[in-house]
């Protein structure tokens, strides 16, 4: 590993510095109507599976094995989010004729209705972000950070095996 002399000017620490900074507005985001930011992603995650799923002529609602890998979840870990949102009332479960093993979940019309509302509050915050950075720095910004996402995802996969072999 390097020595760095000057920490405070390397370029990590900057992009901890803003991995920090984007934490911190996270309460902009956080708890609408009593439902945390993951419980809104986890909303939006079940309705954007479902209209896949529907349009390709799948059943109504998604599998909870689905949800799992498209949010990169464990299966208890949204079995947990799903007792909570069924528990409110935003999502319900169903099995299918046809496979009575498989549970499917969807989004309840009053699910629906509260995505809905969150989705344009949260939309309202970030369209002022956009108007203030402009279209052109934000879509630059979008693009980067998902390419250092990508490469730090990448990083740590490396690493993982790099510890197993």
């Amino acid at each position: 590993m390097e020595e760095y002399e000057d920490w405070e000017a390397h370029c990590g620490k900057k992009i901890l510095d803003l991995f920090w900074r984007y934490k911190c507005v996270k309460p902009l985001f956080v708890q609408r109507d009593g439902l945390p930011m993951s419980a809104f992603f986890m909303l939006h995650k079940i309705e954007v599976c479902g209209k896949l799923q529907k349009e390709n002529g799948g059943d109504d609602g998604v599998r909870i094995s689905e949800i799992s890998r498209r949010t990169q979840m464990s299966m208890p870990a949204v079995s947990q989010m799903l007792n909570s949102l069924e528990g409110k009332g935003l999502v319900a479960r169903s099995m299918t004729k046809n496979d009575r093993r498989a549970v499917f979940v969807c989004l309840t019309e009053k699910g629906k209705a509260l995505l809905e509302q969150n989705r344009k509050e949260i939309f309202s915050i970030l369209d002022e972000a956009e108007h203030r950075l402009g279209t052109e720095n934000l879509n630059q910004l979008i693009e980067l950070s998902a390419r250092l996402f990508d490469i730090l995802l990448e990083i740590e996969k490396e690493k993982l095996s790099d510890n197993r072999g």
